[in-house]
């Protein structure tokens, strides 16, 4: 589902196409948020919007933001099954923003080329080329297949996962819950003690939370990543640190569809701005699954 009207999307898409230098964090998530939506237009599918990193120092002659993504449908006109890819927005001062997508297909658990399944291959072979997708006048359009800059670029795409990252550590206090009581996840967050320095307000949320297998996220804002001041986030005063690389956070804080009925969870959880200071302006990590059954 699209999150913008005719009059806003047309706006979103000039922007792209003037330097993306010089926006606040609201306005780089904005406009992911729009070329998201495109990218789910011209692949007709959902497309999950995961980690990112945002460079966009004031000053800095060239800015540039990718995030990873993915879709659980077919790519058009490619037997597959699934995808993940790369989703980017780039720009030197002075010159026009540019947008595109790489698209890497899955077919059965493993990565495809033109030449076959990954796993069908020979045993050194390797991802060396994926589908691009360009913005162009308001739409992304199927550029076709393209190859690596170079060896060994894309070696490590083998199976879904290695494309969309879901990097952060987290652990659930107890996988059974009573109902009412605590549910406590600890983040990992390396040098989370320097982290903590940056300027943009580190933000934690929920990317899905699924009850039952029903196949519905009760997360109230599905695919946007939080804006600063978002009622959806915890931030560092709303938890605790036993150690200097861990956040511990309380998950029933969090509102979600339904409240946190008796059931069985699969929750994803999700950090801002936790990397080290000047490494990037805006950063994005999330978690695979956890497992939960509140009683």
């Amino acid at each position: 589902m699209a999150y913008w009207g005719p009059t806003v999307k047309h706006e979103a898409g000039e922007r792209i196409c003037e330097f993306p230098g010089g926006r606040s964090e609201a306005a780089w998530l904005d406009t992911f948020e729009y070329l998201r939506s495109c990218l789910s237009d011209a692949l007709s599918t959902e497309v999950h919007f995961g980690c990112y990193w945002i460079d966009d120092f004031p000053g800095h002659a060239s800015a540039g933001g990718c995030a990873r993504v993915r879709g659980q449908n077919r790519v058009p006109e490619i037997e597959s099954d699934n995808w993940e890819g790369v989703l980017g927005w780039s720009g030197n001062r002075g010159e026009c923003g540019h947008s595109s997508a790489l698209i890497f297909p899955f077919l059965k658990e493993s990565a495809v080329m033109r030449r076959g399944r990954i796993a069908d291959l020979a045993s050194d072979d390797e991802v060396d080329e994926f589908v691009v997708y360009r913005f162009h006048e308001g739409k992304f359009i199927d550029s076709g297949w393209s190859f690596a800059e170079g060896p060994g670029e894309w070696a490590h795409v083998t199976v879904p996962g290695t494309v969309y990252f879901q990097r952060l550590r987290a652990i659930l206090h107890s996988q059974v819950i009573a109902e009412n009581s605590p549910i406590m996840v600890d983040l990992h967050i390396p040098q989370f003690y320097s982290a903590r320095a940056n300027t943009s307000p580190p933000r934690i949320s929920l990317v899905h939370v699924n009850r039952n297998r029903e196949h519905t996220n009760l997360v109230p804002q599905t695919s946007r990543p939080p804006r600063p001041g978002s009622r959806d986030v915890q931030s560092l005063a709303d938890c605790s640190s036993p150690s200097p690389d861990i956040v511990r956070v309380r998950l029933d804080s969090f509102r979600i569809r339904g409240g946190w009925t008796p059931g069985k969870y699969h929750i994803s959880v999700r950090i801002q701005n936790f990397h080290k200071p000047g490494e990037w302006t805006w950063t994005c990590d999330i978690s695979e699954p956890l497992k939960l059954t509140i009683v």
